[in-house]
């Protein structure tokens, strides 16, 4: 059996949290030994959309300048084509920061991975797969699995797990999420021959797989990142087949059928779970650390149910395990009290957004529905602002409407 002992920390899984969490470690001079079941450069299920929340993360490790430099798409805003057939186009001025960067993954986690490479204190090892934690008593302290098929051993005082998705260890600690009302399935491929695409990225709502949705995300003039999602108890419950509902997309939908007719899949089509931040943030069990243990990324379910964004997410939350982590291991106290003030950052960072997920997931009645919407309108600056102005006025009217018909 492998055995690796001499490290402060260990990362498993080197995805965007996994590889932020080892920079900020191996940068604070702990010995981080970052595990990946696969050897990159590797694809990952995604849409590629990265929007401007990652950029004080990419700057905070050094990767901006690089980031602009590799992206392939830089779009000026969203098209929306409800079930009704409305479509509402939201473009951004030109100067502005863009709504959406579009890079494979492919490229992107590369570029993350990067930085936690060029610190000397961090050892990749990849083809490991990660099965069980390892304790000492309650507390964490390594993980078990197999490298290349041999079984593997690692041990340290700080385990982070950036697993993923379908993460064993959070599970095997009572956190992690296999509910199938708190997760989404979805699958994408890379196409090539599409006509009339724009700067813009699309997004089609359909009543077969809403609250999921269709998306075409750019990723050169004729080419894009195409795919659907729904929540996975609907896909259980309805049958639905994500493969066929996306051909039928592209033969039926009277929007976008003719502008793919000529579309050809580059590769496979690939498919996945995303974990979505549901539970309540102050419910008993919403921690994400256990004693030498920290949940970062998508085995915290840090994707955001609205717009199943977790990119930013994973980045933020891989810097602040980093941080609390090292601050932790420089006291020498590895217990969940030590390491509470990740709970702290994230539910500081992230918990208003992740608070709203309820509400705007789950049937509401109809006044309850009025009165969130009446709500959602108290002090916002756009409605303040057409106080007043006829065309303002008659701008956000037509909007609430497009929005309003399609709900």
């Amino acid at each position: 059996m492998a055995r690796l002992s001499e490290y402060d920390a260990i990362v498993v899984g080197a995805g965007p949290a996994g590889s932020s969490a080892a920079a900020v470690l191996g940068a604070a001079g702990k010995r981080t030994l970052l595990l990946d079941r696969d050897r990159f450069p590797r694809e990952k299920t995604c849409g590629d959309g990265i929007t401007f929340k990652c950029f004080p993360a990419l700057k905070r490790l050094g990767l901006l300048d690089d980031f602009f430099k590799a992206v392939r798409v830089r779009t000026r805003g969203y098209s929306l084509v409800f079930s009704n057939g409305q479509e509402l186009a939201v473009r951004q001025p030109e100067g502005d920061r863009a709504p959406v960067y579009v890079l494979p993954r492919y490229d992107f986690d590369q570029l993350i991975l990067s930085a936690a490479l060029r610190e000397r204190q961090v050892q990749l090892v990849s083809e490991v797969r990660a099965e069980s934690l390892q304790f000492d008593a309650d507390k964490v302290v390594g993980v078990i699995g197999s490298l290349k098929g041999a079984p593997f051993e690692a041990r340290a005082p700080l385990v982070i797990d950036a697993c993923g998705a379908n993460t064993p260890l959070a599970v095997q600690v009572g956190a992690g999420n296999r509910d199938p009302r708190r997760c989404a399935l979805a699958i994408r491929g890379y196409y090539q021959g599409l006509k009339g695409l724009s700067d813009l990225i699309e997004l089609y709502f359909d009543r077969e797989i809403l609250p999921g949705y269709f998306w075409i995300f750019p990723t050169s003039p004729t080419t894009a990142n195409i795919g659907c999602g729904t929540f996975q108890h609907l896909v259980e419950e309805r049958k639905i087949d994500l493969r066929a509902v996306l051909r039928r997309f592209f033969e039926q939908h009277p929007v976008v059928r003719e502008k793919l007719s000529g579309a050809t899949l580059c590769g496979e089509l690939k498919g996945g779970k995303i974990p979505l931040a549901l539970s309540p943030i102050d419910a008993e069990g919403s921690s994400r650390v256990r004693d030498g243990l920290i949940l970062v990324g998508d085995a915290a379910s840090f994707t955001d149910p609205i717009t199943a964004e977790g990119i930013s997410y994973a980045l933020n939350s891989g810097l602040l395990a980093g941080e609390v982590g090292s601050a932790a291991l420089d006291r020498r106290d590895l217990s969940a009290e030590s390491l509470s003030p990740y709970d702290s950052g994230w539910r500081a960072e992230f918990g208003r957004q992740f608070a709203r997920a309820p509400v705007l997931t789950t049937p509401l009645s109809k006044e309850l529905f009025a009165r969130q919407l009446q709500k959602s309108f108290e002090g916002s600056t756009s409605v303040d602002a057409a106080v007043g102005h006829l065309d303002l006025q008659y701008e956000l009217m037509v909007k609430l409407k497009v929005l309003l018909k399609a709900l």
